[in-house]
């Protein structure tokens, strides 16, 4: 007797690394096949840094090419640190922020982060906001100095509205 075919299919976009992927499983009887089809389809390709001193590039003049040039931030916990964000781009629309937070707030911070508003850099009043910086203007920098939490996963990312889908990145604290 043969078993229905299984297929299982899911798209995964990685908003940091401007890599698309779709996966395809199908399982027939007892195998199992999986075909992995990878494109890019943004320039946006993060790096790892190391270290208590720490320089961001935010990189890009519109919304599709936005993203920050580090994709993940590897550090000691309890330390010392300090992110310096370079806003690299040109269009006055393009202001951004470093945001610290748990893996976990990220989504949560981001959308608290538009009612905050304007005047408080998109930042909320919100215990879960580890550090955050003041926003830079195109052509600016802004320098974010803070002592690192306990060891864990956090997130780093611009909370400016809209932009922190594709300006995010992982804070690995050992």
């Amino acid at each position: 007797m043969m078993a229905s075919a299984i297929v299982l299919g899911s798209l995964v976009t990685s908003c940091n690394s401007g890599t698309t992927s779709t996966t395809s499983t199908s399982t027939t009887d007892s195998t199992t096949k999986t075909t992995t089809d990878t494109s890019k389809t943004a320039a946006a390709v993060g790096k790892v840094a190391t270290g208590t001193d720490i320089t961001i590039h935010a990189v890009g003049n519109d919304m599709s090419v936005m993203h920050y040039d580090v994709s993940e931030i590897q550090v000691p916990a309890n330390t010392k640190m300090k992110i310096t964000l370079i806003n690299d781009a040109t269009d006055p629309s393009m202001q951004h922020n470093v945001v610290i937070t748990r893996a976990s707030d990220m989504d949560s911070v981001a959308m608290h982060g538009i009612s905050a508003g304007l005047a408080k850099g998109f930042v909320p009043d919100d215990k879960t906001v580890i550090a955050s910086s003041a926003l830079a203007a195109p052509g600016k920098s802004v320098v974010l100095e803070f002592t690192t939490p306990a060891s864990g996963d956090y997130s780093f990312m611009c909370t400016y509205p809209g932009h922190y889908q594709k300006m995010h990145g992982k804070l690995v604290v050992k």
